[in-house]
């Protein structure tokens, strides 16, 4: 049931951004993109691991050269006691931002929240592919780090994404 509330509002959201159109230049010269994804992933620190799986949209602006600001939202799925939602604006830097495969390393703050809240930092990196002017795929990996106690928590998400724009 959890995965019905999630899954409609991200299937719209994708298609309202994909509504957006524009010539082959004018996508080269954009630097607003939106995206979707799904992450398997693992989950580690005191205790076992726990596997899970993450899913959630957000949107990347760049700024100047391949410097840029991102912000997503999605929910871990962990265990039925332990699943959370993550939010997380940070910073990245694409090495090749005019071009079709455009490598990327990125970072910045994540809050974690369900009855309560958290605080992680996370680190990542990966690269975007552009199939056309509007359309590509995001294959990233990002790790969460607790800041409270990193010991505790050390959530890895290799990410699978459409992207939009």
């Amino acid at each position: 049931m959890k995965m019905k509330f999630l899954i409609y509002p991200l299937l719209l959201a994708v298609l309202c951004l994909s509504c957006v159109t524009g010539s082959v230049t004018q996508a080269a010269e954009r630097s607003l993109a939106g995206y979707a994804y799904v992450a398997p992933g693992a989950r580690s620190g005191l205790g076992p691991v726990d596997f899970n799986l993450s899913v959630g949209g957000g949107a990347e602006y760049r700024l100047v050269d391949g410097f840029g600001v991102a912000a997503d939202i999605g929910y871990v799925f962990l265990n039925a006691k332990k699943d959370f939602g993550i939010f997380s604006p940070g910073i990245f830097y694409q090495f090749q931002p005019s071009k079709k495969v455009v490598p990327f390393v990125e970072g910045g703050y994540a809050l974690g929240f369900h009855d309560n809240t958290f605080n992680m930092a996370y680190f990542g990196g990966g690269v975007n592919y552009w199939a056309s002017d509007r359309l590509g795929i995001k294959l990233e990996v990002r790790d969460h780090i607790g800041t409270d106690n990193p010991a505790r928590l050390n959530l890895i998400e290799y990410r699978i994404g459409l992207l939009f724009r």
